[in-house]
């Protein structure tokens, strides 16, 4: 079996007093709103506000009182994601409700144009605004994973939660994804150093029709990728082309991995398997909205 080494450890923010009182100040906003509901990933964003959630008010006591997270078990979910999402909620005591769905109901999501991600989290956003209601909750006791250091990207996504009244309390608390990452190991959240993972579709170039086979063709790329034990990286999809990043401390031994990569990828249906020289970076789709003097 191959070790799989930790994130890097200057992925963390150091844990001083101004950052644990930054985690006092999470467990009073929440503690204040009596109630929250978290748009529940199983990420380390929102697995620090869900635990904060219980620390603060408890679990979900199904009378409008405590923390329970939503779980979008969605078509671009992968099930590697889904069953760790599930797992994680159980260590953090976190009462979890799988909401259904698909984004394919959605003609503007597919056409996967530069606000993909705006489509997505609106019909979220709306989903949650639809159940609050029924648990006896306002817009603003459900929670987004939110950070400060997301506010500065290509985040169309941000501006959906905000139109639906979505409540960001990491923000509000102050808190950038290192610190979130530094709390979480503080906590001992198993998620603490778990890499980023965006949705499925994230992978798809902008302007390619989104599919249900393009995106199963994606899920089983990166659990073959994860198969030869890379943690981070992700498998982009241009058309019949795959393009595979990692991290470039990583590159000399994807390339000695040459052979199974190739015909892991062919395997699922890629054509051609290429390797990013540049290595990884999050967002890296979003290159080519700057390129291409799309509004970012």
């Amino acid at each position: 079996m191959q070790t799989i080494a930790a994130l890097p450890t200057e992925s963390v923010a150091p844990l001083t007093p101004e950052v644990l009182a930054k985690l006092a100040h999470l467990e009073a906003l929440i503690a204040a709103k009596g109630a929250v509901l978290v748009a529940y990933s199983g990420g380390v964003d929102s697995a620090l506000i869900a635990a904060a959630g219980v620390r603060a008010l408890g679990a979900w006591n199904g009378a409008g009182h405590g923390a329970l997270g939503v779980l979008a078990d969605s078509s671009t979910l992968a099930r590697h994601e889904l069953h760790l999402a599930r797992a994680t909620a159980d260590a953090i005591g976190l009462p979890v409700e799988e909401l259904t769905y698909s984004e394919f109901d959605n003609p503007d999501w597919a056409a996967n144009d530069g606000t993909r991600c705006y489509h997505c989290k609106k019909d979220l956003a709306v989903a949650l605004n639809a159940l609050a209601p029924r648990l006896g909750l306002g817009r603003d006791q459900i929670a987004f994973g939110i950070t400060t250091s997301d506010l500065g990207d290509h985040r169309p996504g941000i501006q959906a939660t905000q139109e639906e009244g979505a409540w960001h309390p990491l923000v509000e608390a102050e808190l950038s994804k290192l610190e979130v990452r530094a709390l979480a190991r503080h906590l001992g959240l198993p998620v603490w150093d778990k890499p980023a993972t965006p949705c499925l579709s994230s992978r798809v170039q902008y302007g390619e029709h989104i599919t249900a086979d393009t995106l199963h063709r994606i899920e089983q790329a990166e659990e073959a990728v994860r198969g030869l034990g890379f943690r981070v990286f992700r498998v982009r999809h241009h058309d019949r082309l795959a393009r595979i990043e990692v991290p470039r401390d990583e590159l000399e031994r994807a390339l000695s991995l040459r052979e199974a990569l190739v015909s892991a990828l062919k395997a699922v249906g890629y054509t051609y398997v290429t390797l990013d020289l540049v290595g990884f970076r999050s967002g890296a789709m979003n290159e080519a909205l700057v390129h291409d003097g799309a509004k970012a």
